[in-house]
C-alpha cells in the first residue's frame, strides 16, 4: 500500500501536473466510507507518475483526447453514481470500480488515486466477469 505521501501527489484532473501536488491534497478521499452505488465526491484522481503511466498505455484508446481530458474523465466517472448507464461496484480489495456503457469506459480507483481507465473489451458482459473476479463487497 502505499504511503500517504504519495498519496497526497494526486492529480486533480482540473491541475497541471506541474501543480498538481498542491491541487491534490485536498483531493485526497477516503474510500471506507463510500458508496457502493452512490456518488463518491471525494475519491481521489490520478498520482502524477500513475496518470504519466496509463496515459502512455491507453492513449491510443482516447484518440483526440488530452491527457488532461483523460484524467478529468476518469475522475468524473470513479466519482459517479451508477444508474442504467453507469453500473458500478465496490471490491474487496477496497476499490471502487465503474463502467460507463455508452462509451466502454472502465475505471477502478483506490483511496490513494485512480488506478486505472481504459475501454472496456467486451462490453457489459466482461464488466460482469470483472465484477464476479473481484468479490464484490456489498
Amino acid at each position: 500500500m502505499e504511503t500517504s505521501e504519495t498519496s497526497n501527489n494526486n492529480i486533480a484532473p482540473e491541475a497541471t501536473v506541474e501543480n498538481s501536488t498542491k491541487a491534490a491534497q485536498s483531493e485526497v478521499g477516503v474510500l471506507g466510507n463510500s458508496s457502493v452505488y452512490g456518488s463518491n465526491p471525494d475519491l481521489p484522481g490520478f498520482t502524477s507518475d500513475n496518470l504519466e503511466e496509463h496515459w502512455e498505455s491507453h492513449k491510443k484508446e482516447y484518440h483526440g483526447w488530452t491527457k488532461k481530458q483523460y484524467a478529468q474523465r476518469a475522475h468524473d466517472l470513479v466519482r459517479s453514481a451508477t444508474n442504467e448507464n453507469i453500473l458500478g461496484y465496490k471490491a474487496k480489495n477496497g476499490s471502487i470500480a465503474r463502467f460507463d456503457k455508452s462509451t466502454g469506459d472502465f475505471v477502478q480507483g483506490f483511496d490513494t488515486g485512480i488506478a486505472t481507465m481504459f475501454k472496456l473489451k467486451g462490453g457489459e458482459v466482461r464488466f460482469n466477469k470483472k465484477k464476479q473476479r473481484a468479490e464484490v463487497d456489498l
